[in-house]
């Protein structure tokens, strides 16, 4: 009798479960048919692939709602007080009824805005008069409507088909048990959507080039979910404040204002192709032309004799999430959030690779492991490279990592993609050897380097898949029309350890090389102080493309620039110009490092940097 009764409850806990998976079917249904005319032209098989790929988000959803229907359901396991059986309807009552205010709040907005519902709307209902007027009384009234309906017809079906109003047991303390030990588990999986390293992420549904299809995907509840998780804290105001939004914006502004454009073209072609490596986490510490170790870089090193080197450059944040925003949308790293992780917000950025494709670029872009970390692979699809590759897509037969498919065979593949697209081009990849776990197809080399022996392995491997590109890549028709460029998503530890958060651990190789570059500046050092979001006004100048989108970069080849660069730390500040640099942690209220040669400059260089963090976190608020 009793394994009956523990077997009734457990079932009606997965039908409870399936109950809400036919509701986000059902959901998804009504926006993708609300929104149709926009992929009205795609075919019916990658339509429906919405409803497949948006399973596994799905699932999360279910899970994360159902785990307080299976703790309602152990209470009453245990008490046999019908009580908590009938919280338990109640609760799903009441999520019911939220799902369907997210789903028709969001139709109109998603057809206004292009974006699902996301945590601002918590700030919309504190003018509610505004959103009447905003909306219309009619499609209010509609919408209303169609909520308590939708809601009715959900609330009946679950009474009628799912609720189970008296279960009764001689032994609840075993039906205790037994759910406790069996349900948890499964819940867990489904809520992180599996056990791998990298919980489950709005890239992981993305599958489209057409975003209405992607956002088809996504479940709006867990979305909405996700972005009041990354905002709380931050709802309704800026902690890094110290003077009003006006003030700082101007300190910002002046920053990036040059008198004239003293502008160095130093390209035959301003119509060149463009080959980007992002490499990872690669520190100026192992380039021998940045005076850093010998040995560790030779093929970038010789590049570097012959192309453009950028010998001061700082990344802007610590992460590859980061990095990808500061390197193709020229906006700087915030502390304790990342701008790509939320479509709503990465959304009003601008991307080189959008630019460019505007510009006649044919694009692509290319990475040998999961793009989901960091919600990197939705911010690639959002903006409409033409080709996408990552781990998955790699023939499976390939040697292989723990973190994915090694770099000779990234590169190797790149050559191959390259090829077939169309000039001019943008080929973006993003390289993951030289991450940790370290565990290169090759045998380690250097023998030195103590704790970073592995890292400082790693990036010899990445230098010497390189050295092979470009070897094979002289041997293409392209190769004498390109710009190849390089530069790391952040910085890494080395054997110098220097101080996370001291400039030097943030500093960073930057270089351009190709035959496309003028031969008179072959072998040029730019010395001038910069960041990774520079390279896109660097880069747009050269080739005559405008650049005002991207206003929180500066171009290195003006010699009237201003010369700055800043970084974000965990909970903080890090600035530095030539006459001095600062390090500051507001919850702390210290100052881990502050050097200037110039005292009487201390106070301007302190509010510039303060001013910059406070203007770009204000920035990434509004958005």
């Amino acid at each position: 009798m009793k394994n009956k009764y523990v077997a009734s409850l457990a079932l009606n806990l997965v039908h409870q479960y399936l109950f809400w998976l036919v509701v986000f079917f059902f959901v998804r249904c009504i926006f993708l048919f609300y929104h149709f005319y926009k992929v009205s032209e795609e075919s019916f098989f990658h339509i429906s692939r919405a409803f497949y790929e948006g399973l596994y988000i799905d699932l999360s959803a279910a899970s994360y709602i159902v785990s307080v229907s299976f703790l309602l359901t152990l209470f009453y396991s245990v008490s046999n007080i019908n009580f908590f059986n009938k919280l338990n309807f109640y609760y799903v009552s009441v999520m019911l009824f939220l799902v369907m205010i997210i789903t028709f709040s969001e139709l109109n907005i998603y057809k206004e805005w292009g974006i699902k519902l996301h945590y601002k709307a918590l700030k919309y209902l504190q003018h509610p008069s505004e959103v009447i007027q905003t909306a219309g009384t009619k499609t209010l009234l509609i919408s209303a409507l169609a909520i308590l309906i939708f809601s009715l017809i959900g609330i009946f079906f679950f009474r009628k088909y799912i609720h189970t109003n008296s279960l009764k047991t001689e032994k609840p303390f075993i039906s205790f048990f037994i759910l406790f030990f069996t349900f948890p588990p499964l819940l867990l999986f489904s809520i992180r959507g599996g056990w791998q390293q990298i919980p489950i992420q709005l890239s992981d549904v993305y599958y489209s080039h057409n975003n209405t299809l992607n956002n088809t995907a996504v479940n709006s509840l867990w979305n909405i979910g996700h972005s009041i998780r990354e905002n709380f804290n931050y709802l309704n105001y800026n902690p890094y404040s110290i003077t009003t939004p006006i003030r700082a914006k101007s300190m910002v502004d002046s920053l990036f204002y040059s008198d004239k454009d003293s502008s160095q073209t130093v390209l035959t072609n301003p119509k060149s192709n463009i080959v980007l490596f992002i490499l990872e986490g690669w520190s100026a510490d192992l380039i021998a032309s940045l005076n850093g170790y010998h040995g560790v870089t030779p093929h970038f090193d010789s590049l570097a004799k012959k192309g453009i080197l950028f010998s001061n450059i700082y990344a802007s944040g610590d992460r590859s999430d980061q990095g990808m925003a500061a390197i193709l949308s020229a906006f700087p790293a915030q502390p304790t959030t990342s701008i790509i992780s939320q479509p709503s917000k990465y959304k009003e950025l601008p991307c080189l690779g959008k630019t460019l494709k505007k510009a006649g670029y044919s694009t692509s872009f290319i990475f040998g492991g999961q793009l989901t970390y960091g919600n990197i692979k939705s911010f690639i699809v959002y903006n409409q490279f033409d080709y996408l590759m990552e781990g998955k897509d790699f023939n499976p037969l390939l040697s292989s990592s723990k973190l994915g498919v090694p770099d000779e065979f990234v590169y190797k593949e790149k050559i191959y993609v390259t090829g077939k697209l169309p000039e001019p081009f943008f080929s973006v990849s993003f390289n993951l050897s030289s991450h940790a776990p370290y565990d290169i197809p090759r045998p380690y080399i250097h023998q030195w380097g103590e704790n970073e022996n592995g890292y400082v392995n790693s990036v010899w491997y990445a230098d010497s898949c390189l050295g092979v590109f470009m070897n094979e890549a002289k041997k293409q028709k392209w190769y004498n029309n390109t710009l190849f460029v390089f530069i790391p998503d952040h910085s890494h530890n080395s054997p110098k350890n220097h101080p996370f958060f001291s400039p030097a651990y943030r500093k960073i190789p930057m270089l351009f090389f190709g035959p496309t570059i003028d031969s008179s500046y072959a072998g040029l050092v730019v010395n001038k102080l910069g960041s990774q979001t520079d390279l896109a006004a660097t880069l747009l100048a050269q080739l005559n493309i405008n650049l005002s989108e991207y206003t929180f970069s500066k171009n290195l080849l003006n010699n009237t620039a201003k010369e700055f660069a800043y970084y974000a730390i965990v909970d903080g500040v890090g600035w530095i110009k030539p006459e001095g640099f600062f390090v500051y942690d507001y919850p702390l209220n210290r100052y881990y490092e502050l050097s200037t040669n110039n005292e009487t400059h201390k106070t301007l260089l302190i509010n510039e940097g303060k001013y910059f963090l406070q203007h770009v976190f204000q920035t990434y608020l509004d958005n």
